[in-house]
C-alpha cells in the first residue's frame, strides 16, 4: 500500500535524540533529481509518504509527485542534509538558505514557500541588496563638527548607548577645535552610526560622501554638551560638514587641551 512505513525506516526515540533538529530533501530515484526541501525534529522526514497515502487524490504537487514515485514501484529517496541543529530558528534558516540554493541554479522545487524570512534574507542579487541597505547620503550640516570614527570599537550589534559612549570616549584634542564645534558624529565605517547632539540634520545610518568644508562661524559648544569629551579622531578644522569623507578624519596634532573624562 502506498505511503506506509515499514517499521525500520521510522526514527527510534534515541536516534532522534542525536538527530535533534534537522534539515532534509526528498529525491525522486527515477531522475535523481530533489523535489522538496524540509526542516523537522524526530520522524519528521517520514511524514510526506505517509500524508501522501492518507490523500491519494491530492493535487498538490510534492504529494502527487510522491504518490507518481511509488506507483512505479520505487520509494523516495529520504535524504539529512544537515543534521544535529541545535534549535528550530537556525533549521528555518539553514532550510531556507538550501531552498534559495535550488532556485538560484533553477531547479524548481514543490516547496510552496521559498523557506523562512527568504524575502527578507534570502536569494537576491547584489545590485538589490546594496539597494535594500544602503544608508541614505547624509545632508550637510552648515555648523561646525567633529567626526569619530569609531570602526574599531563599534559592532553591528552595538546599542545606542555603546555607540555614544565610542564617540563621546576619553579623548584629547585641541581646545579651538572643541570650542567651535556643535556636533560629534560617531562614525563606522563611513556610516553616521549616531549624532552625539540632536540634529535631523545627519541622522544615524546616514552615508557621507564627498568631502566638503563650509564657511560656518564659530560657535562655542554649550556647557554640559556631548562634545565637552572629544574623538580620538578629529577633522584638523571643525569647518567640515556632514558630507566630509571620513579619509579626511585625521587624528589632532599636538593636542593641547585635555578633555575632562566622564
Amino acid at each position: 500500500m502506498l505511503g506506509i512505513l515499514t517499521d525500520d525506516l521510522r526514527i527510534p526515540g534515541e536516534v532522534a535524540v542525536v538527530l535533534r533538529y534537522y534539515v532534509y530533501a526528498l529525491r525522486d530515484p527515477r531522475n535523481g533529481r530533489v523535489f522538496y526541501i524540509g526542516k523537522g525534529i524526530g520522524d519528521r522526514i517520514n511524514a510526506h509518504t505517509r500524508d501522501a497515502g492518507k490523500d491519494p487524490e491530492s493535487e498538490r504537487a510534492k504529494l502527487r509527485t510522491i504518490l507518481d514515485i511509488e506507483a512505479t514501484g520505487h520509494p523516495v529517496e529520504l535524504l539529512f542534509l544537515r543534521t544535529d541543529i541545535e534549535d528550530e530558528t537556525t533549521a528555518f534558516i539553514v532550510e531556507q538558505a538550501v531552498i534559495d540554493a535550488f532556485h538560484a541554479d533553477g531547479q524548481p522545487l514543490t516547496n510552496l514557500v521559498r523557506g523562512h524570512d527568504s524575502g527578507a534574507r534570502g536569494l537576491a542579487a547584489l545590485p538589490a541588496i546594496i539597494a535594500r541597505h544602503r544608508a541614505d547620503p547624509c545632508p550637510p550640516i552648515n555648523q561646525p563638527l567633529i567626526m569619530v570614527k569609531i570602526q574599531k570599537g563599534w559592532r553591528p550589534d552595538s546599542n545606542p548607548d555603546q555607540i555614544y559612549d565610542q564617540t563621546r570616549g576619553h579623548w584629547k584634542i585641541s581646545g579651538w577645535v572643541r570650542d567651535r564645534a556643535h556636533y560629534c558624529l560617531g562614525v563606522a565605517p563611513g556610516i553616521v552610526r549616531a549624532p552625539t547632539a540632536s540634529t535631523p540634520a545627519c541622522p544615524p545610518r546616514s552615508r557621507l560622501t564627498r568631502a566638503r568644508t563650509g564657511g560656518a562661524s564659530p560657535a562655542t559648544a554649550p556647557p554640559n554638551s556631548p562634545t565637552s569629551s572629544a574623538p580620538r579622531s578629529a577633522t584638523s578644522s571643525a569647518d567640515a560638514s556632514c558630507t566630509a569623507d571620513t579619509s579626511k578624519a585625521t587624528p589632532a596634532q599636538n593636542p593641547t587641551s585635555p578633555l575632562p573624562s566622564r
